[in-house]
This record gives structure tokens, sequence and C-alpha cells, in this order.
């Protein structure tokens, strides 16, 4: 089974998952999705349960041959921070979860999450300590009519927040920028065909759209970067490819690496092999390539002797914790086990099932539990 057609099935999976939300083409747009998220609710405390202590919590061994199995009751909904040694050290409850993204606050490398709920346009920033933030609903003007999509949402934020203010697409069309205290979006550009995905630039000053190359929804993905006046200063055709049938639109990850460097995903054509990422740069168009990172061997025979066979390993998600020379990889197999591979020890941990989202500042992991009825996406680069 090639990779287009295991993709094309994970999307018609998608759709069922989704509740009817279909894409349509582009000369075909739907009536936008209202809002279902409450207002503006500044900085709330968070509580702090304490860690799970059971013969079947996770972390209750080490070694690979009695890794710890997390109860398969589990009902809890929300994000967790999970330790190295699989204890729950902070959870935090949400429900309807369908998106999660990370977003740097300030001119600072530090990651946060966006949390979006189906059907929102107002997603919660939660950040490292527990806190949660939710901003007034956006005042939206000019309105043009939206493009469908396959994720469930009609808004769609970027990935820096800056003094308060950030940008957004509304119905993968229009790009607004949004003051989230005054709830005031300034409308700057509207696409002439459908927006797959936004970034901003370090300083905030530019945000970049991959916008469909063709008059329908295809693979194809065309760069715009445009100033805050909404005026394109660089464009590059075709500079960004998703593997995916025509007429379904999901969000394309997409980050600015520095400032004249911008990260788009590729995949499914040949010369790609298993996808990776384009490194565009602004000032000459140049454009490199990045193949997709592989689990080193020797963890991936370490997986495989824990949690079984891998058939396409080239489809692991797999994230290692920050620094030069890293120990553990936390690795998500395809069926959301979420395992800890110890590589000077050469232990497994089972930790939780779910989506592996990122490691925070102080080495713990936080991980996403959502509805089975929900087939949630994670938008980061690092993703792919």
């Amino acid at each position: 089974m090639n990779c287009s057609i295991r993709l094309f099935l994970l999307l018609l999976v998608s759709i069922a998952a989704l509740g009817g939300c279909s894409s349509e083409q582009a000369g075909s747009p739907k009536p936008s999705s209202s809002s279902a998220a409450p207002g503006f609710t500044g900085t709330v405390p968070t509580s702090t349960p304490e860690p799970a202590v059971s013969p079947s919590a996770p972390g209750v061994s080490v070694a690979p041959a009695a890794a710890a199995v997390p109860d398969p009751a589990d009902s809890f909904r929300g994000v967790r921070l999970v330790s190295k040694q699989g204890e729950v050290i902070r959870e935090w409850a949400s429900a309807a979860i369908n998106l999660f993204q990370p977003v740097r606050t300030g001119l600072n490398e530090q990651q946060l999450l966006l949390i979006y709920h189906i059907g929102s346009e107002q997603p919660e920033l939660l950040a490292e300590d527990g806190s949660i933030t939710s901003w007034p609903a956006p005042q939206w003007s000019g309105e043009e009519p939206p493009y469908g999509n396959d994720y469930g949402n009609d808004v769609l934020y970027a990935d820096r927040l800056l003094n308060d203010e950030i940008f957004a697409v509304k119905g993968n069309r229009t790009l607004y920028l949004v003051n989230i205290t005054t709830g005031e979006a300034k409308k700057l550009y509207s696409a002439e065909r459908p927006v797959y995905g936004l970034t901003a630039s370090p300083d905030n000053s530019q945000a970049a759209l991959l916008v469909a190359s063709e008059p329908y929804i295809g693979p194809d993905a065309d760069l715009i970067v445009l100033n805050r006046k909404g005026e394109e200063v660089f464009t590059k055709p075709r500079a960004s490819v998703q593997s995916h049938s025509d007429g379904f639109l999901f969000i394309y990850p997409m980050a600015w690496k520095d400032p004249g460097i911008l990260t788009v995903p590729v995949s499914g054509y040949e010369q790609y092999g298993n996808g990776g990422v384009n490194l565009v740069h602004t000032d000459t168009g140049v454009t490199e390539f990045l193949e997709k990172p592989s689990l080193p061997a020797d963890l991936l025979l370490l997986f495989e002797e824990s949690a079984g066979k891998v058939k396409f390993p080239e489809e692991l998600h797999f994230l290692p914790e920050p620094g030069d020379q890293p120990v553990y990889y936390a690795v998500q197999g395809m069926n959301s086990d979420i395992w800890l591979l110890n590589q000077k020890t050469r232990q497994a941990v089972k930790l939780e099932r779910g989506r592996l989202l990122k490691w925070t500042s102080d080495g713990n992991l936080l991980i996403g539990k959502t509805s089975r009825e929900l087939l949630e996406a994670y938008i980061g680069t690092d993703s792919l």
C-alpha cells in the first residue's frame, strides 16, 4: 500500500469522525460556522492533581518486559503533563479538542499550545505552568464567503502572538490581524483560492500563506508572503505539496525558521522520498529540501521489541528530548500508544495512549487525550 492510498483512507476516516464537515471545490463556498467558545476568561488557575498511584498506573516499571500500561478504563479528555517515569504530574480537562498548535509568545523561542475545539473561533492558550487564557470573539469586518474544509474549524490562527496581536485566516480565505484584547479584527487580504496554511514572522510583521495552486483543492500550494498592509512581498509557486486526494482540505503545517527562511511541508512526489520540508529563502527564492528524519535504527529495534513489528516505520511520530545529545525519545505508534525509549539503558516505557504533543522546558511530556470520535491533528512542522 503506497503513501497516497494510506493517506486517502485516513482522510476518509477523518470525514466520518468530524461528523459531516466536508470540503468543497474552490468555486463553491459554504456557510461560515458559528462560534461555540465562551468569551474572554483571562488567566485562570488550574488544579494540580496528585499523580496516580496504583498497580495499573503508568511508570510502575521501567523494564521493557514489564512496561507501564495505562488503565484501559481511562476516560479523561484534555491534556496531560507526564513525567519520564510515566507519572501524571498535571492534567487539564477540555472536551471536543480537534486541533493542537504550537504558538510562540513574544520574541522568545518557547512554544505554548493553542487548543482548538471543533466549530469554535476562539482557541485556548495553554502555558506550561497550567494557566489557560482565551480571548473575546473577534469582530470580523468585510467577511467573504468561506471555503469548506475537513478539519472542522472556520478560523486558523498563526503560530506567533506578539503584543496582543495575532494573524488569523477566516473561512480558509481571508487574512486578518486580530487584537486579542479588544477583539478588533483588521482585514488585510483575500485569497483567490483556498488557504491551506498560515505562519507569522518572528517579529510578527509579516504573514505567510500556503494557497492552493490550482482552482480546485489539490495537493500543490503556492507560498505568498504579505506585510501588515496586506501587500504581497514574496511569492513562490508550488512551494509546497502534501500527498492527498483532490477535494480534501486539511491544514499544511508551516513555520518561519528565521527572518529569511520559511519551512513548508513536501511529500508525495518521487523526489521527496518519504517526505520532509522545503526551506524557502525569501531573499533569493532558493529552495532547499530536507528529508524527514527517521527514528535511529537501534531505537526502532528497541521499539519493535516492546510494541511489536512496525509495518511503516517512516510514519512513526517521534520527538527526541531537547538538546544536542538526546537520551530519551518519545515515540507514538500507529495505534496511538506513546512509548519513551532510553537510548543509554535500552529501556522502553509505555506512557499513555493519545497524541504526542511536545517536550516541556523541564523535561516532561505534554500528551493530548481526545474523544475517540474525533480525529485530532497537531499543527506543527515537528510532526512532519
